[in-house]
């Protein structure tokens, strides 16, 4: 939930960029509004990644540790067939 840049708490805020930035404090409200949103999809987006790449990489690990059994099972096997 984006903050309320109208609210009192922003006050001192919303003035310093009116007076420096030729804008009136609806346009500051939603300039703030924007950058906080935009800065929200951003840290969705990475975390959307690194959740991906979490999973890619257990996916990847679980591969290997069958891959490893197989191989163990197959060695077992041979090692069986040599003793009979």
């Amino acid at each position: 939930m984006c903050p309320d840049y109208g609210g009192p708490e922003f006050e001192a805020i919303r003035m310093v960029l009116t007076n420096a930035g030729g804008m009136n404090n609806e346009q500051v409200i939603q300039h703030l509004a924007d950058a906080w949103t935009q800065q929200k999809n951003c840290w969705l987006e990475a975390w959307e990644q690194q959740v991906q790449d979490d999973l890619r990489a257990q996916e990847e690990a679980e591969c290997q540790q069958c891959k490893e059994e197989d191989e163990q099972r197959a060695l077992k096997e041979v090692e069986e067939e040599g003793e009979k």
